[in-house]
């Protein structure tokens, strides 16, 4: 049965990639290719295209992306916009850093008369 080593249950890792890849690293060095897979959970999934790069190689990945249409406003002021997020993603498919089948693309939270749903259905 194979383990999910989850990125992002305090802290997006987005904000620190580097600490990320290196517990990401140890891990794996500990386990076999077979044991464990990665989930990282992101609003950014720019910085880590470090981590998804060396995931490739090694192990399964899913790339958890959360899109919350309030990027730069006082509930998300360090989320980038809906376009962005979108042409990184297009970006890691384009050069294959990781697959459509592994990449979850998340709306959440939608918040009434605030959230910008016209960008999040583009």
């Amino acid at each position: 049965m194979m383990k999910l080593l989850v990125a992002s249950e305090y802290t997006d890792p987005c904000f620190h990639p580097v600490i990320t890849k290196a517990r990401l690293e140890k891990t794996w060095s500990t386990q076999t290719v077979q044991d464990i897979g990665f989930l990282l959970i992101t609003k950014n999934p720019y910085p880590l295209s470090g981590i998804l790069q060396w995931c490739k190689t090694r192990t399964s990945v899913l790339l958890h992306a959360t899109i919350t249409g309030l990027a730069g406003t006082k509930l998300e002021p360090n989320t980038p916009p809906v376009d962005e997020i979108f042409k990184t993603l297009r970006k890691f498919l384009r050069e294959k850093v990781i697959t459509p089948s592994r990449i979850v693309i998340r709306v959440d939270p939608i918040v009434p008369g605030y959230s910008d749903y016209d960008k999040v259905k583009e």
